[in-house]
């Protein structure tokens, strides 16, 4: 809800400052252009072009001049028809980096006022980058103004626009691009909000806010918001064509983070290697000389390499049906049609309003990214869900192998006390008809074997209840030393029967690990039990395991397991810990025990590794210890 909310909000305000700009643009002030003059060596003064104004000024049909080493000048007419006196402003929407001139002739006395990036902002008439001249009128009159523009860089344009002060304000924020960079702004609180929300991919986005940072920063020195800073309004560093590269460069990075689950060659060689050359060769370029880099990027075809390499990424990705390419590829297309419609614009086929379509573009993109984002998120999140059902399928599977193989040695264990507490029964029943009298002098030590062996029994049936449990809840971890009793009450009559000599070395004051106790059981029971296995398939002379705990440092406790078996076969050594890997036959093991002690291991931050020593196999546990609330 919170998202929906931001997104109707930014929708708002949008629309409410483009009703009110477009508003503006009717309340002119009475003007005429009464032609246009060409000065190729740039060597007429503005009195020289003002005395010879009839000759040298002539219609032009076509506002678009294009890329032009000329000074170029306009002939402009102002006229007051009303009976107040007007405050008239006249802006040239162009490139910001230009430089621009308004020259007037009154009563024999030439004014001048300058504006545009490329003019010194101690010499500008406003202290915005884009030329915006002012000048006063009384009722009735009439000014004539002469405007002179050059550019080294951009597409020369011969547009301007007059408007009254009450116009002049709403002008200036259509200008500046204010409903464009709130509407950037509010995209990047809903990417933070998607952040708090899923708290995943921290890459993805990482690579999107920086995205979205860049498209705010283009926002702002391309609506005019860097002539208040005089750090980024700058004569010799084109921060625009900045600030334009690096939304390039982060987006295809975002792009090679989205689709990199696809391992495509062409993918990583646009996002990566082609991305960085276009890049690195534009901004080496412009940092060199600003109007060369500018002409790199958009005049000699880099911004048209790296377009289309970005389109045949989303090709790639389409064609390879990645869920989220389509939506990906809706946003792309929103922005290259604004960039087509801006360079249109540029070069003179289309009207200056289609200027500004290239922050529609962004804008338009980033609210689609926001949804592709948050999508991928989700998804993510749905297949870890599944993943994390799949690896307690697993993990029960082997506990289930694991009673399996408990079930017998439990049975034949419990038969022993079974068949004891029976003869003592059968021995006090003999005892009573025999002679009545001694059975009360018998009677309590039978009766404390009873109880022993009830307690033995009651033992073995909570081991096997416990090693059946999905899961057990422990705040304060598990006891290595308790785990290791639980598992020799199990595996005692095994290893008795095979005459295996089961060693501990525990440290006394060992500390809890940070396992539920349940799971380290399921992780001693499967190495000890494959340990007594090997011991039992080879029959080496010496049969024992043995089994050291101590505390180490960085609160880490290390379990060593280790057989008298002989070892592991070495081309089994690296494979020993991958699922469904066994060595035994089908119907004694399902190759799902050591992979699943590394995952519990693993999991909560802690190694398992295995090796082959003199005498045999020895598997290393590497535990992090329970810290207490005051740790």
């Amino acid at each position: 809800m919170f998202a929906l909310r931001l997104l109707l909000t930014s929708f708002v305000i949008s629309f409410a400052l483009l009703t009110a700009t477009h508003a503006a643009a009717e309340e002119v002030v009475v003007h005429e252009q009464l032609g246009v003059w060409e000065d190729p060596f740039h060597r007429r003064s503005p009195n020289f072009v003002i005395d010879n104004a009839e000759s040298l000024f002539k219609p032009r049909e076509n506002n678009y001049v294009g890329y032009s080493q000329s000074a170029w000048w306009q002939r402009i007419a102002l006229h007051n028809p009303s009976d107040a006196q007007k405050e008239t402003y006249v802006f040239q929407p162009r490139f910001d980096g230009q430089a621009a001139r308004a020259y007037t002739l009154e009563n024999g006395v030439l004014s001048e006022q300058a504006g545009g990036g490329k003019v010194p902002r101690e010499q500008r008439a406003g202290m915005a980058p884009f030329p915006a001249f002012t000048y006063l009128l009384d009722p009735g009159e009439r000014l004539e103004i002469f405007l002179k523009q050059t550019s080294d860089y951009a597409p020369i344009r011969l547009d301007y626009v007059v408007v009254d002060r009450p116009s002049a304000l709403l002008y200036s924020l259509k200008k500046v691009g204010l409903a464009t960079f709130v509407s950037t702004f509010l995209l990047s609180l809903l990417l933070a909000s998607l952040m708090q929300i899923f708290g995943t991919h921290k890459m993805l986005f990482a690579l999107y806010s920086a995205f979205l940072l860049s498209s705010i920063a283009f926002s702002f020195v391309n609506g005019g918001f860097a002539a208040h800073f005089s750090w980024l309004d700058s004569q010799t560093i084109n921060y625009l064509f900045i600030f334009g590269v690096l939304l390039y460069l982060f987006f295809a990075l975002m792009l090679h983070e989205l689709f990199h689950d696809l391992n495509s060659p062409w993918i990583n060689f646009i996002t990566l290697g082609l991305n960085f050359t276009v890049f690195s060769a534009s901004m080496g370029a412009m940092l060199v000389d600003s109007s060369f880099g500018f002409a790199m990027f958009s005049k000699w075809g880099g911004a048209i390499v790296i377009n289309g390499a970005i389109t045949l990424v989303f090709l790639i990705a389409c064609q390879k049906k990645h869920p989220s390419a389509p939506l990906a590829a809706l946003g792309w297309t929103g922005f290259l049609i604004g960039s087509v419609l801006t360079t249109l614009t540029l070069r003179g086929t289309l009207g200056p309003e289609f200027l500004s379509s290239i922050m529609i573009g962004i804008v338009f993109e980033g609210l689609v990214f926001t949804l592709v984002v948050a999508s991928r998120v989700q998804q993510d999140y749905a297949e870890n869900e599944y993943q994390i059902k799949e690896q307690i399928k697993f993990e029960r599977t082997n506990q289930l192998a694991l009673i399996g193989e408990l079930a017998a040695t439990v049975t034949h264990e419990i038969k022993q006390p079974l068949s004891a507490m029976k003869l003592i029964i059968a021995n006090l029943k003999n005892a009573a008809r025999k002679s009545p009298e001694k059975v009360l002098d018998i009677l309590p030590d039978k009766l404390l074997q009873l109880e022993a062996l009830a307690d033995r029994t009651a033992e073995l049936s909570d081991q096997v209840r416990r090693s059946s449990r999905l899961s057990v809840d422990s705040a304060s971890g598990a006891s290595i030393q308790k785990s290791l009793e639980g598992c020799r009450l199990v595996l005692d009559p095994d290893l008795r029967h095979l005459k295996i000599e089961l060693k501990l070395e525990i440290d006394p004051d060992l500390p809890n690990v940070a396992i539920v106790p349940l799971r380290l059981d399921q992780v001693f029971i499967n190495i000890i039990g494959n340990a007594k296995d090997a011991i039992q398939s080879s029959a080496p002379e010496e049969r024992w395991i043995q089994i050291r705990a101590t505390r180490i440092r960085y609160r880490r406790v290390r379990v060593t397991i280790e057989d008298s078996a002989g070892g592991i076969p070495s081309d089994h050594l690296e494979g020993i810990f991958d699922r469904y890997f066994t060595t035994k036959g089908e119907d004694l093991g399902t190759g799902l025990g050591l992979s699943i002690c590394r995952e519990i291991v693993e999991r909560e931050g802690g190694n398992i590794t295995a090796e082959n020593t003199a005498h045999g196999a020895r598997f290393t546990l590497m535990l992090p210890t329970a810290q207490s609330p005051l740790e």
